[in-house]
């Protein structure tokens, strides 16, 4: 009987053409409440370390992310960006900093990137990640990426497409974790740009 409420709101801002700054702050609540229900006792057996607490919150924090990038010409952005700040000092939100560089045209991005994490772990473990992305036909953009994981000793594949206007987008993306743990993901995301409106 796990149940969260993860609340976020994000604001980004350009200082000027060449530097950007953005924060966002999140609320996390979750609860877990009792013991693995309807299964064998044999299989998985009630466990107190996994049985949550009755009626409290396991974790309830409030944390903010911030970053910002650099673009030294329009087609090359540098970003630093730093995850739950307040450093709440466990796995499910934990103290991570990172950095990417991205190169794009109108029709040709690719961007790598690099993430540590300070928190889940004994050690300071990273995650490098990189993609492609080319837009067809002016608004269908065409997304393969790779991801290592240090701390879970995994690599993925993904892959994804999507439709952007200048009124919405919405993408869609599979990827594969490979190895002995191999897990499929599956997202979908729908944006409404406010611009749009002319506000």
């Amino acid at each position: 009987e796990r149940r969260a409420m993860d609340l976020r709101v994000g604001l980004g801002f350009p200082l000027s053409e060449k530097f950007l700054v953005g924060a966002s702050a999140r609320y996390l609540d979750l609860r877990q409440d009792g013991f693995p229900r309807g299964l064998d006792p044999d299989f998985l057996p009630p466990s107190l370390a996994s049985g949550g607490l009755r009626r409290k919150s396991v974790i309830q924090d409030i944390t903010f992310d911030a970053g910002i990038s650099v673009r030294p010409v329009p087609s090359v952005a540098l970003s630093l960006v730093g995850y739950n700040l307040t450093d709440p000092g466990h796995g499910l939100l934990p103290l991570q900093f990172g950095g990417g560089l991205g190169y794009g045209n109108s029709l040709f991005t690719i961007e790598a990137d690099v993430v540590g994490d300070f928190t889940t772990y004994e050690d300071t473990k990273l995650r490098g990640m990189g993609g492609l992305e080319y837009l067809a036909g002016g608004q269908y953009p065409l997304r393969v990426g790779y991801r290592y994981d240090q701390g879970q000793e995994s690599h993925a594949i993904s892959g994804g497409l999507g439709y952007v206007s200048r009124e919405f987008s919405f993408d869609v993306a599979l990827r594969r974790i490979l190895g002995d743990n191999a897990a499929t993901v599956f997202f979908f995301g729908l944006r409404y740009h406010v611009e749009a409106l002319g506000i």
